[in-house]
């Protein structure tokens, strides 16, 4: 189909191609101002993968930021990170000698206003981080999961909030663990211990080092 100039004989017919250009222009500057005036961060931030501004993620039309490297604590410290056994109603703790068994919470809290990383427990990095030592009369029993191998492993981590809080589920069974004590005690107590040390992946990827211990909790120790 061909394109008939506009002129002042002819005022019938398809609008020259002038016309039609600069209104195509005005409809996409009017656009492209508005966006920039809405969201000037979604129209020009991470423009190269070398900016230091991330891209905003949509959700459901809301323009959100995603989480970048500046909300972790780098220069973190052991006290950031702490930890305590919680027990149901805050009953006293049981451990029988022949079935071998106690089940408890283990609740690790980010004491920080920043967000930290912490390994995950299904990876060889993270897998036996957290142990127990029982008292009995000065006599220390360790409480650790055992070796075991990995067909699959990655240095895969999860991320606590300012003041969040990981509960983990823990049932200690001689199947999976080892170090149980062999004598019976009224008077003992437990501890939970939470051990990572640094090495090349954790400053790699920035997860929390260090080791903490929770406070003692009585554990009775039954034959």
């Amino acid at each position: 189909m061909r394109l008939v100039p506009e002129s002042k004989n002819h005022k019938r017919g398809y609008p020259s191609l002038k016309k039609y250009f600069d209104t195509s222009k005005k409809i996409l500057f009017s656009a492209v101002s508005i966006g920039a005036f809405l969201n000037p961060l979604y129209l020009f931030a991470g423009e190269n993968e070398n900016s230091n501004i991330s891209k905003p993620l949509r959700t459901k039309g809301i323009m959100m930021r995603p989480t970048t490297e500046n909300d972790f604590q780098k220069d973190f410290k052991e006290n950031h990170l702490d930890i305590k056994i919680s027990t149901e109603k805050n009953d006293l703790l049981k451990l029988s000698l022949k079935k071998t068994e106690l089940n408890f919470k283990v609740i690790l809290s980010n004491n920080f206003s920043k967000k930290l990383k912490i390994w995950n427990e299904n990876n060889s990095w993270g897998y036996d981080k957290i142990y127990f030592q029982i008292n009995i009369d000065g006599e220390i029993f360790t409480i650790k999961l055992k070796d075991r191998g990995w067909d699959k492993n990655a240095p895969t981590y999860r991320v606590l909030s300012s003041k969040a809080i990981f509960e983990k589920n823990i049932l200690i069974d001689s199947e999976n663990w080892d170090g149980f004590p062999n004598k019976p005690s009224k008077k003992a107590t437990i501890k939970a211990i939470y051990e990572v040390k640094k090495d090349e992946k954790s400053e790699i990827y920035n997860v929390w080092s260090g080791k903490i211990e929770s406070n003692e909790i009585l554990v009775e120790i039954i034959e």
